[in-house]
């Protein structure tokens, strides 16, 4: 797959008016490293409400999906789901805002635990959306951490890697990254790394 896009919805990391955490720098970085000698796209919002996450994500599914091919979540988490200012979202109900809009996609959730799920909630939502693959983490993300391997494995979704040989790559080349942050990687045929114990 050629070089597409991230489509970013980003939460409110601290309380106060003056601060200054984002992510939007990265995804400048991303661009400006690109390799690739493409463009790459992204688009960038903050999101407070689950009315304005609705409403993005409806954009996002109507764009090409050759325009914006991963989806990057970036919000303070919790197992299965995302922190709004004052609203939890379930990755439940963000398969059903999503419906099968986001069908041959990557969803990627910058967010703590989120994908701290049972493995067959995580096919489910990919097998109900129709998604490429589902990827975020299951431990506490740090800031500094998560932005650095941000840098290592957004390029890979962007390129459309393979993913099951990129769980392997990043794990080879990066364990600490990888199994500090507990990386998770699902699809709707298979979830690295499964559960610990049968369901």
């Amino acid at each position: 797959m050629a070089s597409s896009g991230i489509f970013c919805l980003e939460g409110d990391w601290e309380d106060g008016l003056d601060s200054r955490l984002s992510v939007q720098p990265l995804l400048e970085l991303l661009d400006a490293l690109n390799t690739d000698k493409k463009p790459t796209r992204s688009f960038h919002r903050h999101v407070a409400t689950r009315s304005e996450l609705k409403y993005y994500i409806g954009r996002w599914t109507k764009a090409p999906s050759s325009k914006y091919n991963v989806a990057y979540f970036a919000f303070h988490g919790l197992p299965g789901g995302i922190a709004l200012d004052r609203d939890d979202v379930t990755l439940t109900e963000i398969a059903e805002i999503l419906g099968r809009g986001a069908e041959g996609r990557t969803i990627y959730f910058g967010s703590c635990g989120t994908l701290g799920q049972p493995e067959a909630d995580l096919r489910r939502f990919c097998k109900q959306t129709g998604v490429r693959g589902l990827v975020g983490y299951t431990e506490t993300v740090g800031w500094s951490e998560s932005a650095a391997f941000d840098l290592l494995l957004l390029p890979e979704l962007i390129r459309g890697a393979a993913l099951k040989p990129m769980v392997a790559r990043l794990s080879l080349h990066h364990p600490r990254f990888v199994e500090g942050l507990g990386l998770r990687v699902a699809t709707s045929a298979w979830v690295l790394p499964g559960d610990a114990t049968p369901a």
